[in-house]
């Protein structure tokens, strides 16, 4: 018996011809008086209609709200589209005009008709806060979303986009924004800094950052409600098939999402890439995403430091980094909101994290915390993500501290260069980042702030976006982190603050039915040390990577001894987990001698543990003994001054 899409599939088949078999016999059993009659019946029909194919004057147009999106620029998603005069599923009604022929080559938007999606209402129960089941059973298109992205496609976005301030120039945005990403996705399914060929027009930075400009890109047609699970295949959900199994295919053994030897920012990388495989899957519930969503939250909790955030590597160096954090956090809670289970220690540590960056006297979040003390004062965008974080986190809100906070964004309006490269304006707050975090931080608070804030936001992003040509849909890359990552980044981030009215639903409170977080008894430094000598490599893994983060200098052999045993596999990692300890002449002397080592990834990893661990940026062996030599020279001399 048949089953999904092929079952459909035949019962349409066999509908269609009974439908034929039907007309057919009524046709040839009529008697010939009836079939006259119908047939004059229809020419009258036809003659009383005429009417409306001629112009009317000027003075006598009607005034009409069109939901239809520009020609070419959105591909038919059901209930999602629709107007006046063709109705919310593209029937025509009797005023419908000609549509005319299109030109699929002109992407001009200032002729387009504006975007608005039907306004019905959003279900009962799910306007309010609390309560919200995650994920619903619809998918995104006509039937919609559950829980908190239920405001993402159906009947729920156009009541939730005019709800929360959003109008049809922040959609004719957002859907130019994702024409524009579509146009530029790489064959391979990846999104970099520099958009893929044959594009020439739209690369102004070095190519780079593939895995986090990729999720960036997924996570805005997510926003927007499209999946690779669309109940209508269209060709953005082709695009987003192929980013999903891009980030797929870069998951490593660990777990990790990143670039390869990308140690110095691979957890922003990560970050990014597991927040949109997590929301998507909570979207979608398909199963082959579990796993891969399941091993990259359990990376994550590896990776996170003893201060309780994340740094730019995964390796052990207790520093932690509110801008890297950030993202886990939104990563974690949307696995959570996808029923992916989370370790209550990894939770807590997060929530542990943002209480010491916390600077109630600002108010602001510091920008980074060690063991023995907190860094300085982050920026706006980093104090916004900070306490947007500790929200999503379950953390109690303070009103004093968030509306001194709103207080001080509203001061800061965003504002974007137009020329590339241009810093004149804009200042300090005038990027994407900081726009991001703004504008999530101020509709969570809602109140009077979040209309004034939504007036800049809106008229910053709608003047920034380009309209002509290759570029026309995108955002220049004219400011500081933009320059950096490149203009998906820009455009990715810009489609994200205008999808803010839909994208999730806002909560005052905990977010509703996160399924629970897991607790995981911890062990003891024997057991660890003893877990190190197991037969089970994942066993060897796991207790390297507590011991490390322990920062426990005694156990640095028993770690070489358990890389060894897995020396083509991840004994590599538990090798560059070294370079995260101080400094100490054991541990040298253990590393150098593994620079020599037969496996090419072994040797890579013992030079990068040297180089962070001594601060000495040397590459070979025959290097690294001269500087053992000199050092050991150096220590011998001062020694016989004394």
């Amino acid at each position: 018996m048949k089953t999904g899409i092929g079952a459909r599939s035949e019962r349409e088949r066999l509908r269609a011809e009974a439908e034929l078999k039907s007309t057919v016999f009524w046709l040839t059993r009529s008697p010939w008086w009836a079939m006259a009659a119908a047939l004059h019946l229809l020419l009258a029909v036809v003659l009383m209609n005429i009417v409306h194919l001629v112009r009317r004057p000027a003075g006598s147009a009607m005034f009409r709200v069109a939901f239809r999106p520009p020609a070419g620029l959105v591909p038919d998603s059901g209930a999602r589209q629709g107007d006046q005069d063709r109705g919310v599923n593209g029937h025509d009604n009797e005023e419908a005009a000609p549509a005319g022929p299109e030109n699929p080559a002109d992407r001009d938007p200032r002729g387009a008709v504006p975007l608005l999606p039907p306004t019905v209402p959003i279900a009962p129960g799910l306007a309010g806060a609390g309560g919200l089941r995650a994920p619903g059973l619809g998918l995104s298109g006509q039937n919609g979303l559950g829980g908190l992205y239920a405001g993402r496609g159906g009947a729920g976005r156009g009541e939730a986009l005019l709800k929360n301030g959003g109008d049809e120039s922040t959609e004719k945005a957002v859907n130019l924004g994702l024409d524009w990403l579509a146009r530029h996705q790489a064959a391979d399914g990846s999104w970099g800094a520099t958009p893929a060929s044959p594009c020439t027009v739209c690369s102004e930075v070095p190519a780079g950052n593939p895995v986090a400009c990729t999720g960036l890109a997924l996570l805005a047609f997510a926003g927007a409600g499209y999946t690779h699970f669309d109940e209508t295949d269209t060709a953005w959900t082709e695009c987003v098939r192929r980013g999903v199994k891009y980030l797929v295919k870069r998951q490593r053994k660990d777990g990790l999402i990143d670039e390869p030897g990308d140690w110095h920012r691979g957890m922003y990388s990560h970050g990014i890439a597991s927040f949109a495989l997590a929301e998507i899957f909570a979207m979608t519930q398909d199963p082959l995403l579990r796993s891969v969503v399941t091993a990259a939250v359990r990376a994550s909790g590896e990776s996170q430091q003893t201060t309780g955030g994340w740094d730019y590597g995964g390796n052990p160096t207790g520093r932690s980094d509110s801008s890297i954090t950030s993202w886990h956090v939104q990563a974690l809670r949307s696995a959570r909101l996808g029923s992916i289970p989370v370790e209550k220690t990894s939770w807590d540590l997060a929530i542990r994290f943002y209480e010491a960056a916390l600077d109630r006297s600002k108010p602001s979040i510091r920008y980074d915390v060690y063991p023995q003390s907190a860094g300085g004062n982050g920026t706006l965008a980093v104090s916004a993500g900070g306490l947007l974080a500790r929200h999503y986190l379950g953390v109690k809100d303070e009103p004093e501290l968030n509306r001194r906070l709103a207080e001080r964004i509203l001061l800061e309006k965003p504002v974007y260069c137009i020329q590339p490269g241009n810093d004149s304006i804009g200042g300090k707050e005038g990027s994407h980042y900081y726009t991001y975090y703004a504008t999530l931080f101020m509709l969570t608070l809602g109140g009077e702030a979040w209309p004034k804030w939504n007036r800049l936001m809106k008229a910053a992003l709608i003047a920034a976006q380009e309209g002509q040509g290759c570029r026309a849909g995108s955002w220049p890359v004219g400011e500081t982190d933009a320059r950096m990552a490149g203009r998906v980044y820009s455009t990715a981030l810009a489609v994200l603050d205008l999808e803010v009215y839909y994208r999730y639903l806002p909560t005052t409170a905990e977010d509703g039915d996160l399924v629970s977080l897991v607790e995981r008894p911890g062990m003891t430094r024997e057991q660890l040390l003893r877990a190190l000598e197991d037969d089970d490599a994942e066993e060897r893994f796991r207790a390297a990577r507590t011991l490390m983060r322990k920062l426990d200098r005694e156990a640095a052999g028993a770690v070489v001894a358990a890389a060894k045993r897995d020396a083509e596999g991840r004994g590599p990692i538990m090798i560059s987990w070294l370079g995260g300890l101080p400094e100490d002449d054991a541990l040298v002397e253990m590393l150098a001698g593994l620079i020599e080592h037969p496996v090419e990834e072994f040797r890579r990893a013992a030079c990068d543990a040297l180089q962070r661990t001594t601060g000495a940026h040397l590459t070979t062996p025959a290097q690294w003994s001269s500087w053992m030599l000199n050092r050991k020279n150096r220590r011998a001399a001062q020694a016989g001054g004394k």
